[in-house]
């Protein structure tokens, strides 16, 4: 038998990725799965799916991707900012929050996402909650008072001394996360490098890490400060998501019935 090519996934991919861009939507969709079913662990052919399933407008399926893209990958740039925009396209404003602060995390560069981000703390995107959303959803209330701006009252307590949005909604979101249900994806995938945070005093370097991009001149006279803490920070954090992806799900074909370890290598 012959040994199977080495670019054989790349190549899946591209034809995948062609296919969606010529308009071929369904025929796009059936390449990815062939390609996943083949390599199961590629989150880049999961992620690459949840795009053409956006594309096709099916939105669920589309997270679903999304999501097992992260579970593989959860430094996946891409689908952490993709799962943002689509929470916030479906109203759930603390879910995006939580996508685009881990985004932010890795690609802490990226001014536009940042202005965004902003934005969607004042309730400034358009489209938001333009896609209809029937399922249940348990950050419900915590999506009501983060509309109503409460964080942004005067009377509201800042533990950074930073005037942006997404500061004090952050940290609303952070103190008022509900309990976690495992059967949840932002609770099981995004809690753990939260609670982390908080529970080890590191929200302040979080939030000044994500503002590296801003124009506000406290920003790099904080980080300058206080390496010390950054680098508590950057280990959290690492550790956080280290974690999430020590035990995934293999597929039965390979005779696995349920989550195994798992290691990475640094490709």
């Amino acid at each position: 038998t012959k040994k199977p090519s080495q670019y054989r996934a790349h190549m899946l991919k591209s034809w995948a990725i062609a296919l969606d861009r010529a308009g071929k939507l369904e025929e796009s969709i059936l390449v990815f799965k062939k390609g996943i079913d083949d390599y199961p662990f590629s989150h880049s052919m999961h992620f690459n799916l949840g795009v053409t399933y956006f594309n096709a407008k099916k939105y669920d399926d589309a997270e679903k991707s999304l999501m097992r893209a992260l579970e593989i990958n959860p430094y996946h740039a891409g689908a952490n900012l993709n799962l943002a925009k689509l929470s916030a396209l479906r109203g759930r404003k603390a879910q995006a929050m939580l996508s685009l602060g881990v985004y932010l995390l890795v690609q802490e560069g990226d001014n536009s996402s940042l202005v965004y981000m902003e934005r969607l703390s004042k309730n400034e995107i358009e489209d938001e909650g333009s896609l209809p959303d029937e399922t249940v959803n348990p950050f419900g209330k915590l999506d009501r008072i983060l509309k109503a701006k409460v964080a942004l009252e005067k009377g509201f307590k800042n533990r950074v001394d930073v005037d942006a949005a997404l500061v004090k909604q952050m940290q609303l979101i952070i103190d008022q996360l509900p309990a976690k249900d495992d059967s949840n994806f932002w609770c099981r995938f995004y809690y753990p490098f939260y609670e982390r945070l908080k529970s080890n005093g590191l929200i302040e370097p979080f939030l000044y890490h994500i503002l590296s991009s801003s124009s506000i001149q406290s920003v790099p006279k904080w980080k300058a400060k206080n390496k010390k803490e950054l680098q508590a920070f950057y280990d959290a954090a690492n550790a956080a998501l280290s974690d999430v992806r020590s035990r995934i799900i293999a597929p039965s074909k390979f005779g696995y019935s349920g989550a195994v370890n798992a290691w990475h290598s640094d490709n």
